[in-house]
């Protein structure tokens, strides 16, 4: 007969507590030690090593593209988002790859890739066209934080421009579904974005055409900066689009700033180039009218163009069905609205 030993239960104070009431671990502080450091005392000044809770991350390579760096431009592709050679046409310098780390939670990151491109006109471009992207309504994702529209969100993703940078800047978190890393990420990617644009060179200040565009009508929706050929002309040279909405319907300025006068008739001249061009007479300002398309995919819109002293202003708006009396009683109006935007205009 089989006989079953019947154990004395251990005192209380003997039992050891279940995986499911110890205390959990300790994460260790990646930051605790102030972060890492960039080797090159002109490069670490553009960085902050620790800021809203993240620091250059210790134990990660810090990668460096192009003038002055180890490894060449071409081998940035890796960094870059798109086609690299896209990049070319804004004359890239520089990338710099720099990783953050979540000092309370190691996987939650920042990469900033920075760079350098040949101007700040240039820098700026890409700057804008990175907003608007592909589509018309692009730009309605991204989310501006800045007063001078430097600096923008876009769910986990920041850009940030000053002078000739771009700084991208991209938060991944693995423990988070998108829209929860969109919404942890945000005051941590505006304050790094603020501190690089304090900290990069050059004057914080936007090409003369994007500045000029009206603020009036709550100000642009979207710029886009175009620094070779605004419309893709040749010869037209670097000019600014606003997107408006007037009383809820869509409008375009369009602002082309240059050195002086002279300069600025070379604008209309080139313009008045294009077929079914014409000037117009008897207005208050230098002006023409001119059919026009931004982009291969855009609509074909009427543009008027008035000349103030060294800068062109341009209304374009899509053309409409209307009858001959109809259609002067649009002209009159968009002409008498080219002359107030021409008057508001202090340069």
């Amino acid at each position: 007969m089989l006989a079953l030993a019947c154990e004395r239960p251990s005192p209380r104070g003997d039992e050891k507590p279940s995986a499911s009431t110890r205390a959990p671990p300790q994460k260790l502080d990646a930051c605790a030690a102030g972060g890492g450091r960039l080797d090159d005392p002109s490069r670490a000044s553009f960085f902050p090593r620790a800021l809203a809770g993240l620091c250059i991350d210790p134990h990660a390579d810090l990668r460096g593209y192009g003038a002055g760096e180890k490894a060449p431009l071409v081998a940035a592709c890796e960094a870059l988002e798109g086609d690299c050679a896209g990049y070319a046409r804004f004359g890239l310098r520089r990338v710099l790859v720099v990783p953050y780390v979540s000092g309370s939670d190691p996987r939650a990151r920042v990469t900033v890739t920075l760079l350098e491109l040949g101007s700040p006109e240039a820098a700026y471009a890409l700057f804008t066209e990175r907003i608007l992207g592909d589509s018309p309504d692009d730009y309605s994702a991204w989310k501006p934080f800045d007063p001078e529209r430097a600096a923008a969100l876009s769910g986990a993703s920041a850009l940030a421009w000053r002078a000739s940078h771009l700084a991208l800047l991209d938060y991944t978190d693995e423990t988070s579904a998108p829209g929860r890393a969109a919404e942890r990420s945000a005051g941590a990617l505006q304050t790094l974005a603020r501190e690089l644009i304090r900290r990069l060179p050059g004057k914080p200040e936007l090409p003369l055409s994007a500045a000029l565009l009206p603020k009036r009508d709550a100000g642009p929706l979207a710029i886009r900066f175009e620094h070779e050929n605004l419309f893709g002309i040749d010869g037209l040279g670097s000019g600014a689009l606003g997107r408006y909405a007037p009383a809820g319907r869509s409008a375009t300025l369009a602002i082309l700033a240059r050195a002086d006068d002279d300069a600025a008739k070379d604008v209309l001249r080139t313009l008045r180039r294009i077929p079914g061009s014409r000037s117009l007479k008897g207005t208050a300002y230098e002006s023409m009218s001119v059919a026009l398309r931004d982009g291969e995919a855009a609509p074909r819109l009427e543009w008027l163009f008035g000349r103030k002293r060294n800068v062109v202003l341009g209304v374009g708006r899509e053309p409409e069905k209307l009858d001959r009396a109809g259609k002067e009683r649009a002209r009159h109006a968009e002409l008498q609205r080219l002359k107030e935007l021409l008057d508001d205009l202090r340069f």
